[in-house]
């Protein structure tokens, strides 16, 4: 039999594309809405109604460079968008990364609330995050559409909601039984995607983009790369000590003994139904 041909790490690091694990929000998409602190909120609103006392609203319009109507940020409860309010504050004279602070709800359709701006992904949570998203999730190409994690075990779910509120912000998730009680799914906001796609998770079809390990995991720490594997294992197979991996490929005996013993110990779980857990720590 053959030997299978593996790339070293060093060949998979130089081939794999750069990613950013600290998304601050000028690096969000255009559309991307939000709101901001009310004080502030009504600073913006004095400034354009200062403005509108000498100049026509034509005139505001042509030198604030903003794409929204001028009437739809008078409201305190007015919505902004990235492009809106980068183009806003450079009349206040605000530096924009200021701003990120000052955000108090984030997204496109659906918004995650108190949000973690810059959004740090080169964690333990973000590296369990994306080995979920880049073993069980499809990313949509058409940004605004929120994403589904549909698995059996809830376990998977109870880590995503867990990390996405303590990485990303707020939000009222809901988890729900289909396919007649057999798998779960819980929706998560558009915002979820927009980060992952920065921090190395593609859209699309994965049996065709066919995904690299993000860059930073192959390059972290420890603890990182260890949260990454245990994760990647727990949605597309079990680590069992004295066996090799029960789904997708084998990949044990190109790994260190000792780390595989640190990934965790747990039951083989072929039909991937029970909702037990994963796999134990011990």
């Amino acid at each position: 039999m053959q030997q299978a041909n593996y790339c070293s790490t060093a060949d998979h690091v130089s081939h794999s594309p750069n990613v950013k694990t600290e998304i601050h929000l000028c690096d969000l998409p255009n559309g991307t809405r939000l709101r901001l602190d009310q004080d502030f909120h009504r600073k913006i609103t004095s400034f354009i109604q200062e403005k509108r006392k000498v100049k026509s609203i034509e005139k505001l319009m042509e030198e604030l460079i903003c794409r929204q109507s001028i009437y739809n940020h008078m409201n305190d409860q007015a919505e902004f968008t990235v492009s809106s309010i980068r183009d806003l504050i450079k009349s206040i004279k605000v530096p924009f990364i200021t701003v990120e602070n000052l955000v108090t709800e984030i997204g496109i359709r659906k918004t995650a609330r108190n949000p973690k701006i810059p959004f740090k992904l080169h964690t333990e949570a973000g590296a369990r995050l994306r080995a979920v998203l880049l073993s069980e999730v499809y990313l949509p190409t058409v940004i605004g559409r929120s994403i589904e994690l549909k698995v059996p075990e809830l376990e998977i779910h109870g880590m995503m909601k867990k990390d996405f509120l303590g990485t990303i912000g707020n939000y009222p998730f809901e988890t729900s039984s289909y396919k007649w009680g057999r798998a779960y799914i819980t929706r998560f906001p558009a915002i979820l995607a927009s980060i992952s796609k920065l921090a190395g998770v593609p859209s699309g079809d994965k049996c065709l983009v066919n995904p690299f390990v993000p860059k930073d995991i192959m390059l972290g720490g420890k603890g990182i790369k260890r949260e990454y594997l245990r994760w990647a294992f727990a949605s597309e197979g079990t680590v069992c000590r004295g066996t090799s991996l029960v789904r997708c490929v084998d990949v044990t005996r190109v790994l260190p003994a000792n780390f595989v013993d640190e990934l965790g110990v747990g039951k083989k779980n072929t039909n991937r139904k029970s909702t037990e857990g994963c796999f134990n720590k011990r």
